[in-house]
């Protein structure tokens, strides 16, 4: 704020554009940003508060468990579709009532993978060939009920060396009661989509 009318705005960004791998071709788009902006307030002026106006906040932490599915396309374009699932937990320790900063395990099979596989002449029915599991580190930034979470992972078990070792994830969730909340991710391998994962998860 440079006063009670006017107000100052900067900042950085990064837009990822895509399908999901839902349908291919999937180029996707990626475009940074920077912004600086300068803002005034009409009519009524910004008012301040008391710094004792907001309830004090106690950290705490809370482990979260969510299930979901998704359906990823191959090439070439039309190609067949499959079906992916994940379970996923995840600790977080809530920092103050916008933020919370945790870690987590996560297993997922895709079976997509069998499909790489079959293309390289590598058949299996096993599903331990096709299972992935990986640790990450995870952050949310909160709206009330939205919550935005963001996910640096990396494959601990993995047979496919398809996407490589490391994966991120970015999307919404929505706290519908209490503990359930829904949920819709784009799991990425850097920049590349994978699949959205669309599911409900449980936060303890």
């Amino acid at each position: 704020m440079l006063s009670q009318s006017w107000r100052l705005d900067a900042g950085i960004g990064l837009t990822h554009a895509s399908n999901g791998a839902i349908s291919t071709p999937n180029l996707g788009l990626n475009m940074a940003t920077i912004n600086l902006g300068l803002g005034y307030v009409f009519g009524n002026k910004i008012l301040s508060f008391k710094k004792d106006s907001i309830a004090p906040f106690v950290r705490r932490w809370h482990p979260v468990i969510i299930a979901a599915a998704g359906i990823k396309e191959m090439e070439p374009p039309g190609g067949a579709k499959f079906m992916a699932y994940s379970l996923q937990t995840n600790l977080y320790r809530t920092l103050n009532y916008k933020n919370k900063l945790g870690g987590g395990l996560e297993i997922g099979y895709n079976y997509a993978t069998k499909e790489v596989w079959e293309e390289d002449s590598v058949f299996t029915n096993s599903a331990s060939d096709i299972l992935q599991a990986g640790v990450k580190i995870s952050y949310a930034f909160i709206m009330h009920r939205v919550s935005l979470p963001i996910d640096f992972g990396m494959y601990f078990y993995k047979k496919q060396a398809y996407n490589g070792q490391f994966f991120h994830r970015i999307g919404i969730r929505y706290l519908v009661t209490k503990h359930l909340f829904a949920n819709v991710t784009l799991l990425t391998h850097w920049a590349k989509a994978d699949y959205f994962e669309w599911g409900v998860g449980y936060e303890f």
